[in-house]
């Protein structure tokens, strides 16, 4: 009778993990689309090596998301982001990934790698951590990364 109990409450928790994630997910899409954005894709997966490693990285979910109007004063050009919620073992782990968002990755070829590492600004709610990229460099230099990643910072609430 106990181990049918104890199956049960395993059962129900292991079921409990991916509908929280969803609903966290869910969440998460719904505060984009309130600030003007819209989801193209999104991905659910385990951290490079690197990222397991240094920084005891638990999960990343990946947004890709597209503003709802065009770029005031270009033709047809559409903000264009990467979001990532990453989530890490302790706060001091995800604390140490957030004083290293834009450092490159470790490796012989990490040199060649995109310029995304440098085109990334971010910010951290307990033990997760949210990292705002883009490969457009002019959003960088008008500003509107960092205007995306303060209104994330002021909708997402701190645990």
């Amino acid at each position: 009778m106990k181990k049918i109990a104890t199956f049960r409450i395993f059962a129900l928790f292991m079921i409990a993990l991916p509908a929280a994630a969803t609903a966290q997910s869910k969440n998460f899409e719904n505060t984009l689309t309130s600030l003007g954005y819209k989801v193209t894709w999104k991905i659910t997966a385990a951290g490079a090596d690197w990222e397991l490693r240094d920084f005891n990285m638990r999960e990343k979910r990946v947004f890709a998301i597209k503003s709802l109007k065009k770029v005031p004063g270009e033709k047809n050009m559409y903000y264009r982001y990467s979001v990532q919620i990453e989530e890490y073992a302790s706060e001091a782990d995800a604390q140490t990934r957030s004083d290293h968002i834009s450092a490159t990755p470790p490796g012989p070829d990490s040199k060649m790698v995109g310029p995304e590492f440098d085109l990334r600004v971010g910010f951290r709610r307990g033990t997760l951590v949210y990292v705002v990229s883009t490969d457009v460099y002019k959003f960088v230099v008008d500003g509107s990364l960092d205007k995306l990643r303060q209104k994330l910072e002021e909708k997402i609430p701190a645990e």
